[in-house]
C-alpha cells in the first residue's frame, strides 16, 4: 500500500508512477517501524543495535525521549524488547492516539514549548530520582527532530516567557541550526549532554532518527544525551553576529554572558 492518499490521481503517467513508487520505498524505508526492526535485536538478554552488543543480564531498562518520531519509535522499542523488559519511561512527542504498554507518552509543543514540556520534561528527570537509577541500570534515549523544543526545561533562573521570547527571535534571526542549538544549550538544563549528568552513572544507549542534514548528533534535538568535546561557538560572538544584544530579554543575556563555560567544564567532568 502506498503512503500517497493521491496516487491514482498523481500517477497518470509511467514516469511519475516510476518516481512515487521511488519516493513511497525511499519513505518506508527511514519509518521507525522498519529502520527499528532492521537495526535492532533482542535475544537470550543481548541487545544488538547495528553492531554493537549489550548484555543485559536482568539490569534494569529505562526509556526517555523526545521528537515528533519519538512516540513511534518508543512503540517499536517496546515491541522489539517486550514491554515486560522495560521498568518503565517517558516520551515527549506531539503525536496523539498512540498507544505503549509500559512506556509513558506524554505531549509537548513545536516549534515552540510551553508549561506542558516543562513539566513533562521534569516528569523524565524524576525518573533518576525515583528509581535511584545508577550503575547497574541501562537508560535508553528516543531521539528525532523537534526534541528541542519538545523537552525543555530552561536553567533556574530563567522562566516561560523569556524563555518563548528568545526562541522566536531565535527562528526568526536566519541563524543556522548550529548556532542556534549553541544558543539554546547555553540556557537549558537538558541540553547539550546535560540530560545525561541526571542519570550518571547509568549506562546510556542513544537511538535517534536524524533530521539535520549532515547527521550531526549534537544538533539533533540540542544532543541531550551528547557532550560535544569539539570547541563550541562562543554564545555572544553569535549574538553579536545577529545584533541581538538589545532584543533579547535581559535575564537570558546574563545566563549567555555569565556561563560562557559550561561546555568546557563538561569536558573536563
Amino acid at each position: 500500500m502506498t503512503l500517497f492518499s493521491n496516487y491514482n490521481q498523481v500517477a497518470n503517467n509511467p514516469m511519475r508512477a516510476d518516481l512515487l513508487g521511488l519516493a513511497d520505498k525511499g519513505i518506508k524505508s527511514v519509518l521507525p517501524k522498519n529502520i527499528m526492526r532492521e537495526q535492532i535485536k533482542c535475544l537470550n538478554e543481548t541487545l544488538t543495535i547495528q553492531n554493537h552488543v549489550y548484555k543485559l543480564n536482568s539490569k534494569r531498562i529505562f526509556v526517555v525521549g523526545a521528537g515528533k518520531a519519538s512516540a513511534n519509535m518508543a512503540i517499536e522499542f517496546e515491541n522489539i524488547i517486550g514491554p515486560d523488559n522495560i521498568v518503565d519511561g517517558v516520551v515527549i512527542s506531539n503525536i496523539k492516539d498512540k498507544k505503549t504498554k509500559k512506556i509513558k507518552l506524554l505531549q509537548g509543543k513545536h516549534p515552540y514549548p510551553d508549561a506542558t514540556s516543562f513539566n513533562n520534561t521534569k516528569s523524565i528527570i524524576n525518573l533518576a530520582h525515583k528509581y535511584q537509577i545508577g550503575v547497574n541500570d541501562i537508560v535508553v534515549g528516543l531521539f528525532s527532530g523537534g526534541a528541542s523544543s519538545m523537552m525543555t526545561l530552561p536553567l533556574a533562573n530563567l522562566d516561560l516567557k523569556n524563555l518563548l521570547i528568545f526562541f522566536k527571535i531565535l527562528i526568526n534571526s536566519g541563524m543556522n541550526v548550529h548556532e542556534m542549538t549553541s544558543l539554546k544549550k547555553s540556557v537549558s538544563s537538558v541540553k547539550g549532554g546535560k540530560l545525561a549528568k541526571h542519570f550518571y552513572p547509568a549506562q546510556i544507549i542513544s537511538l535517534i532518527i536524524s533530521d539535520v542534514i549532515d547527521n550531526d548528533i549534537s544538533v539533533i534535538g540540542s544532543g541531550p544525551f551528547y557532550i560535544d568535546k569539539k570547541l563550541q561557538m562562543n554564545p555572544t560572538t553569535i549574538l553579536d553576529k545577529y545584533e541581538l544584544n538589545d532584543k533579547i530579554p535581559n535575564s537570558i543575556k546574563n545566563v549567555l554572558y555569565n556561563n560562557r563555560n559550561f561546555q568546557s567544564e563538561l569536558r573536563k567532568n
